[in-house]
């Protein structure tokens, strides 16, 4: 994925006609899905450690 070629540490997928929300993160070389938010829910932020 050129996601992952070029490091980008996240990326979220939205679905507004669904009002969903599904965020992933780069963990080494594959993507784990990192919270999934529906409906009214509130997205509240996610602290990694930087990756220098």
């Amino acid at each position: 994925m050129l996601l992952s070629r070029h490091r980008v540490p996240d990326y979220w997928i939205i679905w507004p006609e669904n009002k969903t929300l599904i965020a992933y993160a780069l963990d080494g070389e594959d993507w784990r899905m990192i919270t999934t938010v529906q409906g009214s829910q509130r997205a509240h932020p996610i602290y990694r450690r930087s990756r220098r």
